[in-house]
């Protein structure tokens, strides 16, 4: 066959074999959810920063955190990670995305982070270096386990989604190339705030977990790369240190790249 058709054909026969994304329908009562307040998420299980490593584990370690909002329970960054690479055929490079770690947990499942002794894996802290040794994919025998925790999702695309859906509790992992200037040693503003930088493409997942409609519009995002990258002031005083908020232009234009989803339960849970 000519090299160019079948580079083609392989295009097109990956592409036919990766799942459909079948996020859920905005629910009703989200809508107009959190106007004119400040809801945030990190408050009821006091999660902490994750420190992703030199690992592509970005995605990974926004959807855990997200789950253990959600939850309370701590979820393996390094199974959505692994797990959503090998179910959409991602086999070279680095990285995954949103819309890949919230089917994969809608179609198979998530797993907690705790020792699985007798699959001799210890997932109970964080590992970049299993990260990296997952990016084909964790042993299979995971699936019978993350089958009983599912969830579901929801596309984010406005502030107006966006603030409903924090408000109602459920947070929002978001993947996009919107860079916020140098990755460490960086200083909040007096809000909270870092600007995002024309000249800088993080192409970086985070979780949204707090929003404010108020007089000042800004969300809350929660990073991977630990709690000592990012300081000075903050808005409320007790967010998570390695979090920051944006302004409400800067969230819009995260959200502008279609790969933000709120976190839900599954219909069973």
């Amino acid at each position: 066959m000519n090299p160019i058709l079948t580079a083609v054909y392989m295009a097109v026969t990956i592409w036919a074999a990766q799942p459909p994304i079948t996020a859920d329908t905005y629910p009703r009562e989200w809508h107009n959810a959190g106007r004119n307040v400040t809801s945030v998420l990190y408050r009821t299980h006091n999660t902490q920063a994750m420190q992703q490593g030199n690992s592509g584990s970005c995605v990974g370690c926004a959807v855990a955190k997200g789950l253990e909002m959600l939850t309370g329970d701590r979820y393996s960054a390094e199974w959505v990670y692994g797990r959503s690479r090998a179910y959409f055929n991602k086999k070279h490079g680095a990285g995954s995305n949103c819309a890949w770690a919230m089917q994969t947990l809608h179609d198979i499942g998530a797993i907690k982070a705790q020792n699985y002794a007798l699959l001799g894996v210890d997932l109970t802290e964080y590992s970049s270096a299993l990260a990296n040794n997952w990016e084909r994919g964790p042993p299979l025998a995971f699936d019978y386990i993350a089958e009983t925790k599912r969830f579901s999702f929801v596309k984010i695309k406005t502030w107006e989604e966006l603030r409903g859906a924090i408000a109602s509790g459920h947070p929002v992992v978001v993947g996009s190339p919107v860079g916020f200037g140098q990755h460490s040693g960086q200083s909040r503003d007096s809000l909270g705030r870092l600007r995002s930088r024309w000249w800088s493409k993080w192409s970086h997942a985070m979780l949204i977990c707090g929003v404010s409609d108020g007089q000042n519009k800004q969300a809350l995002l929660l990073n991977s790369w630990g709690t000592g990258w990012v300081s000075g002031p903050k808005f409320l005083g007790d967010e998570m240190d390695g979090s920051f908020w944006v302004s409400r232009h800067d969230a819009v234009r995260m959200l502008s790249y279609g790969d933000a989803y709120a976190i839900t339960f599954s219909p069973e849970e």
